[in-house]
């Protein structure tokens, strides 16, 4: 019954019964110029979006057209896509947006503010020349192109690739500016029109958003806020879970990223405990139900296997032994035994409880006499054709076993909140690895409240 409990409500979180954030609610649904992209965090549409929505700096505006613009160092450029899973966006020129001119205007060279965007890798950059000498014309007539502010002016437009002709051709003209465009070809105008890829710096959303939050700024503060249905977090949207124990008790769980969200929380919560997952994301129930990582300490087995042997433990002299076919050695078995019929050998040989994992030296399965073939402490129980690892108070699942790395995936049978006390004795033969804290409020008094608009009934453990 527990299981089924923790898994249903682990599926339909309640993040809050109360009033919802007003800035929740304004950064909700992306806006668009009208050529249909959604412009979200880190961009925000003036006079159309809430400044909140969107990191300073990254303010745009809509054209004529329906496109979204942004000025960058006084120079206004058009989007023309933006490609949020890896942070870059498309940009030209707005001076270039009319398809239909044959003429080149002028325009400045590109300036970057450093703490807001960088060009994207492999771009390439043209060299446009103004007002050049005749000289200059003989020798690269079909690089010429009509300037749009004079009848008989011209622009000549080069690679910037061959550094010394740039340099030389510098001197005969009166002025030049850099252009960078994403890919050369089809005509300097295509080129021009199409643009070139920015790659913006802002934090990261996706912690945010995959806690069902919207992400956004704090203007007064300056800093990342995540706006969540009862109000701005840190970086992720707290979770709160029905609990098991009662129709109106509640759990709420917190990523461990907020050190200062936590110890507010312990104050404010009759209890709490850190459930160590691999990976945070996509809501409580799926952390939980993929586990955890442990990576276990004992003899290594290679070399015993190595020589054709089984590795196992003496428990009398509390020692590794190499489990040979003519009897146990210490390390390894050598090359001179001959085959017999060692009921020890035969006895340490990889099992299962039905289905994988292989259970091999250092585990060893319970009530199979096989207490010899693992190490102390490592002993494994097999349930309805699972390998169950029990401690003194909880049992998990094993659900994956790698012996090349020593690790061992498992996860709490049903999926309790009250997990791995065993990982706090110094004399456990398990250690954690890699692993993040998932902090579990249980009781909490105004931090539901007050803050996340739930009602709690207090109950003791």
């Amino acid at each position: 019954m527990i299981v089924l409990c923790i898994l249903f409500f682990s599926l339909v979180p309640k993040k809050s019964l109360g009033a919802v954030d007003p800035y929740f609610q304004a950064c909700s649904v992306p806006k668009t110029c009208g050529d249909g992209q959604a412009i979200r965090f880190p961009f925000y549409i003036q006079d159309k979006q809430n400044s909140s929505c969107g990191y300073p700096g990254f303010n745009l505006s809509c054209n004529n057209n329906g496109h979204p613009t942004i000025l960058i160092s006084n120079t206004n450029y058009t989007i023309h896509e933006i490609f949020f899973q890896n942070e870059t966006l498309r940009v030209s020129n707005s001076a270039f947006s009319n398809p239909n001119s044959s003429c080149i205007p002028s325009i400045n060279s590109i300036s970057l503010p450093g703490g807001r965007f960088d060009l994207a890798p492999n771009q390439t950059n043209l060299v446009l020349f103004y007002n050049c000498n005749s000289s200059v014309h003989e020798s690269w007539p079909s690089e010429f192109y009509p300037s749009c502010y004079g009848e008989n002016d011209t622009v000549l437009a080069l690679s910037g690739q061959d550094r010394k002709l740039i340099s030389n051709v510098s001197m005969e003209c009166k002025s030049s500016v850099r252009a960078p465009v994403d890919a050369y070809g089809g005509g300097i105008g295509k080129s021009l029109r199409n643009g070139f890829v920015l790659k913006w710096k802002a934090s990261n959303c996706s912690i945010c958003e995959d806690s069902g939050g919207n992400c956004g700024f704090d203007n007064i503060m300056y800093h990342f806020k995540c706006f969540c249905p009862d109000r701005p977090h840190a970086w992720n949207c707290p979770e709160i879970y029905p609990s098991c124990y009662g129709e109106n008790d509640a759990v709420l769980a917190l990523s461990g990223q907020d050190p200062k969200l936590i110890s507010n929380g312990s104050m404010e919560c009759k209890s709490s405990v850190l459930a160590p997952v691999e990976a945070y994301g996509g809501g409580i129930g799926k952390s939980l139900r993929n586990g955890f990582v442990l990576k276990w300490k004992a003899s290594n087995c290679s070399i015993c296997e190595d020589s054709g042997g089984n590795c196992g433990f003496d428990n009398i002299m509390y020692h590794f032994k190499c489990f040979c076919p003519d009897r146990p050695h210490a390390w390894n078995c050598p090359e001179s035994v001959l085959p017999s019929n060692s009921t020890r050998y035969e006895a340490c040989k990889p099992t299962n409880c039905g289905t994988d994992p292989n259970i091999n030296f250092p585990f060893y399965v319970f009530g199979t006499e096989t207490d010899r073939c693992g190490y102390p402490g490592l002993g494994i129980v097999c349930n309805r054709g699972k390998p169950v690892y029990r401690t003194l108070e909880r049992q998990y699942v094993i659900q994956d076993i790698f012996y090349e790395n020593q690790t061992f995936r498992l996860v709490d049978e049903e999926f309790s909140l009250i997990i791995l006390a065993f990982l706090l004795l110094t004399s456990s033969p398990l250690n954690s690895l890699s692993l993040s804290s998932l902090p579990m409020m249980l009781n909490c008094f105004s931090l539901i409240t007050a803050r996340h608009h739930f009602l709690l009934v207090l109950r003791h453990l």
